[in-house]
């Protein structure tokens, strides 16, 4: 069933006279006739050329993203007529947004641009390329660096690519058609989204300096309880999946801009380099490699492991665990995994269960992300007083602290505190002096 909900509608107030009116044409012909403002042409303008319907003086703009459509209705101003929200409840699509313009005589100039483009004597404005940008334009990475940016507009048609090349030229862009699209990077693609100025609301992927910006823009992330663990978690699965080689962290710093290797180690590992990729649920070595090494096994074709169902892979964890103890690790696990030719491989696993966090949770495994806690970090000093007679130093710690505990580094980050005496004092608090204090 379909449903329209109108967000937007009349009586509207017109510009001139200041009066209200349901039918725009109708007041404007018998009293008012405002005339379009430059920005407002130019709003125009951008959405012609990024295909929106312009027919008999009105514009059609229609968008899933509803942050996008009021920054639209805003930047049009009085012109912007009605915004219907229309929603079929028989599959799950997203809602469309659908804008539409009064008739005014002043739109009627944009017609034919998104199959024609413009005339020949148009020159491309900062303000109606935002907008193109917003609606038409795309980012995409090509090889294993962000710097490896390149902007995109579809131009699938011979007409249509020659006339966007010639309105991106008239801005001062080189931009080359490659198969379906026009693009263009480096420094022009810089410079370009300086010129055109601010993201555009709903569409501030578009303006990504790396892949993990723009990963992470097009992500609901409103269910996220710890934004930056979801920034660490996924920078970690971009580098995997730029490289099949080991992904140490020097490998990491060199692929991704955005994040540091010892952030992301010290904020998912306590400071422990391979605990922070099995926190991720990421693979240190390439997922080809496990698969190769899973097949060669037992002389199994290489490909897909089709002997395990997802039944089978939860018995595995839950056997994995019983036999090493929890927490579980990613990289204990996949040893684990290659010492019998009836175990699944952890690409396998994935396969069937998603990431290494998601699969263990569904075997109500815990991994050791569920001990980076505080009170760990409590039972680790005094384990370590017990053993020594006295507080350890913050080396002393990190240098014979129980395996899993955390290191001083994630201490560190989690209470933020001052100094290690400062640590030291408020686990006294919680757990008591030595004999000697």
């Amino acid at each position: 069933m379909t449903t329209r909900d109108t967000l937007r509608g009349p009586p509207f107030e017109c510009p001139e006279c200041g009066e209200a009116y349901v039918r725009l044409g109708r007041h404007w012909g018998s009293t008012c006739d405002p005339a379009l403002s430059e920005h407002q042409r130019s709003v125009l303008a951008g959405l012609a050329l990024s295909g929106s319907t312009v027919d008999g003086g009105s514009v059609i703009v229609q968008t899933t993203t509803r942050p996008l459509i009021e920054w639209t209705v805003e930047q049009l101003g009085w012109l912007a007529g009605t915004l219907t929200r229309v929603e079929d409840d028989t599959d799950n699509r997203e809602p469309i947004y659908r804008l539409s313009t009064p008739k005014h005589w002043g739109v009627e100039r944009y017609e034919g641009w998104s199959s024609n483009g413009p005339p020949a004597e148009y020159e491309l404005d900062a303000t109606a390329a935002r907008v193109w940008w917003a609606y038409a334009g795309g980012l995409e990475w090509h090889g294993e660096y962000d710097s490896q940016r390149t902007a995109t507009i579809s131009a699938e048609a011979d007409d249509r690519a020659a006339w966007v090349l010639r309105v991106l030229e008239t801005a001062g862009v080189d931009a080359t058609r490659v198969g379906k699209r026009v693009q263009w990077h480096g420094d022009q693609l810089r410079e370009w989204l300086e010129w055109i100025g601010k993201p555009a609301p709903g569409a501030e992927h578009k303006w990504a300096d790396s892949l993990l910006d723009w990963r992470l823009a097009t992500t609901d992330t409103t269910a996220a309880s710890d934004k930056r663990t979801l920034r660490n978690t996924t920078a970690l699965e971009i580098a995997r999946e730029r490289t099949s080689a080991e992904l140490t962290p020097g490998k990491f710093d060199a692929q991704i801009d955005a994040v540091d290797a010892d952030d992301v180690a010290d904020w998912l590992g306590g400071g422990d380099w391979d605990d922070a990729l099995s926190v991720a649920g990421v693979s240190r070595v390439g997922e080809d490699k496990l698969a190769k090494s899973q097949f060669s096994r037992d002389g199994l074709r290489r490909g897909r492991d089709t002997r395990y169902d997802r039944d089978d892979c939860i018995r595995a964890l839950r056997k994995a665990a019983a036999e090493l103890g929890e927490p579980l690790g990613q990289t204990e696990f996949e040893q684990w995994a290659a010492g019998s030719n009836d175990r699944p491989s952890r690409p396998t696993i994935a396969r069937h269960l998603g990431s290494w966090l998601e699969a263990c949770s569904d075997a109500g495994v815990k991994t050791r992300g569920d001990r980076l806690t505080y009170a760990d970090f409590v039972d680790a000093l005094a384990t370590l007083r017990d053993d020594l007679g006295e507080w350890p130093t913050v080396e002393q710690y990190d240098e014979l602290r129980p395996n899993g505990a955390p290191s001083s580094a994630w201490v560190y980050r989690a209470d933020k505190h001052e100094n290690w005496q400062h640590a030291i004092e408020l686990a006294k608090e919680r757990f008591g002096p030595t004999d000697t204090e």
